[in-house]
């Protein structure tokens, strides 16, 4: 039998906040009166990129931080402290609303579902180091990490997504007419 040695992977860490969310989803629902940004974000809210800086953010932030350290050592980098680069939130809102494709910067970026009803946009990865033309991730009879060219995450409230900034991603439009607040972040 062939030997079969993993040259390249990509691995996506997940945690689950265990604290109520409502009060932090309010504050952020109230703070979608000020203006927001256009980036990926269409037909919804995108807030400026700088919310870490906010107090009602601190133990979310920190929370995010704590739970990077694993991602971070799994991906080669020995930290005791995380700084997050840039931190922003969405709303969308309808079934009319989503994020085009994108990529972030810093090394770790992420997303925490904060109201994430059913029928929101499900997140979708993109494996980057998989050519498009290759047909063995259309013929395949078992999809599976050597053969798939994306994978869809359903949002979660409390869930916490961790990935290389490298990887392409977008947000899916909502199946109904429901509201999804999630934050994102990058992280250094």
């Amino acid at each position: 039998m062939a030997l079969a040695h993993t040259i390249f992977s990509t691995e996506l860490f997940e945690s689950t906040y265990n604290t109520d969310l409502s009060s932090l989803a309010n504050i952020l629902l109230e703070n979608a009166n000020q203006p927001g940004v256009a980036k990926s974000n269409v037909n919804g809210y995108q807030s400026p990129d700088n919310i870490h800086l906010n107090s009602y953010m601190n133990d979310v932030v920190n929370w995010i931080k704590k739970e990077s350290l694993q991602a971070f050592f799994a991906y080669g980098f020995h930290k005791e402290i995380v700084q997050m680069e840039s931190c922003w939130y969405n709303i969308n809102k309808g079934v009319s609303s989503y994020n085009n494709s994108h990529l972030h910067s810093g090394v770790l970026s992420g997303v925490f579902y904060v109201k994430a009803p059913e029928g929101s946009g499900h997140l979708t990865l993109y494996n980057n180091g998989l050519n498009q033309l290759w047909p063995g991730h259309t013929k395949s009879n078992l999809p599976n990490a050597n053969n798939s060219s994306y994978v869809d995450i359903p949002p979660e409230e409390g869930k916490l997504y961790l990935w290389p900034s490298y990887l392409l991603h977008n947000v899916a439009p909502n199946t109904k007419d429901i509201e999804r607040i999630s934050i994102s972040f990058n992280l250094e």
